[in-house]
């Protein structure tokens, strides 16, 4: 198995990260990927369980393989996964989960969407919200419930080039998977912002219809050349207005019901740590469906790689 070919997904015994679990397994399974199971158990906890349960470290950590193995087979059952590994790890979850990515050189890191700790489901939790930031590879978050292929896949670009590759990535699942196919661009009406008013500026019908015409035309141009690789997709291009681009984003999941939103433009600060931008980590948290997250470094007109 080449390394470049893993999966990592961490799991925390929630019904949040079963689901992921769930999916990952479902696509190593298609791709024919090493899939690695971790489950970080935190230093402080370890020694509290030692302290009350009067066990060893190495005993109490038994004890957590026999849960992760579990909890493996009966979210799995019986699906064929071409090369598993389990783990049990000590230390921070979001650090352990990075380093064991970069390791096998994973192409995607999958995680529940919601944390143990997080009863509210429309929050993102905290081990996701860190990996999101710093993984070195794509992130899926999955949404408790999910099952299966996903069925509705939005895919959001700002006009930006690496819009073609993240078009390209919402293509493969689409034509995997069977689904349907959104492209969403949300931009904002400056005409319309108090500011525009107050300069004593004017704007004709005529030029807001050249302009959103011109919009079309520059998402349209994203399209990959090699389109027709991808089968016979239909893709639905929407474009909307909305002074807020993340809540145009969710007021459009929430009306197709998507269960898939790929999200690219990724940036970089001055530490070198791979950051959302602030459209991305403003409406995560709201998403109402899973959530894959591109990876800065992705070189967006060369072929993703598979996973």
């Amino acid at each position: 198995m080449n390394s470049l070919d893993a999966i990592v997904v961490g799991v925390d015994f929630s019904p949040p990260s079963a689901a992921a679990l769930e999916e990952a397994g479902r696509l190593a399974d298609r791709e024919g990927a090493h899939l690695v199971i971790a489950h970080v158990f935190p230093e402080e906890l370890l020694a509290a369980a030692c302290r009350y349960t009067g066990l060893g470290p190495e005993e109490v950590l038994s004890g957590k393989q026999m849960q992760l193995d579990r909890f493996c087979l009966e979210t799995l059952g019986t699906r064929t996964v071409p090369s598993l590994e389990l783990k049990v790890l000590t230390g921070h979850p979001s650090v352990q989960l990075i380093r064991l990515a970069r390791r096998h050189q994973a192409a995607l890191m999958v995680l529940g969407a919601q944390g143990e700790s997080h009863r509210d489901t429309r929050q993102l939790g905290t081990l996701a919200s860190s990996c999101l930031r710093h993984a070195p590879c794509e992130t899926l978050l999955v949404r408790s419930g999910h099952h299966g292929g996903f069925r509705r896949v939005v895919v959001t670009v700002d006009l930006a080039p690496d819009g073609r590759h993240a078009i390209r990535r919402a293509a493969e699942f689409v034509k995997a998977d069977g689904g349907d196919l959104h492209i969403l661009h949300v931009y904002c009406p400056a005409w319309k912002s108090p500011a525009f008013s107050a300069a004593g500026l004017q704007v004709t019908p005529g030029q807001v219809s050249a302009c959103v015409h011109r919009v079309e035309r520059q998402v349209a141009a994203l399209v990959p050349e090699e389109w027709s690789a991808f089968g016979k997709l239909s893709p639905r291009v929407a474009i909307r207005e909305n002074f807020s681009r993340g809540t145009g984003i969710l007021n459009y999941l929430n009306e197709v019901e998507a269960d898939l939103v790929i999200l690219g433009g990724r940036q970089r600060e001055s530490s070198g740590a791979g950051l959302p931008g602030i459209t991305t980590e403003s409406m995560i948290h709201d998403a109402p469906c899973s959530v894959l997250a591109l990876h800065a470094e992705e070189e967006p007109l060369r072929p993703s790689r598979k996973f």
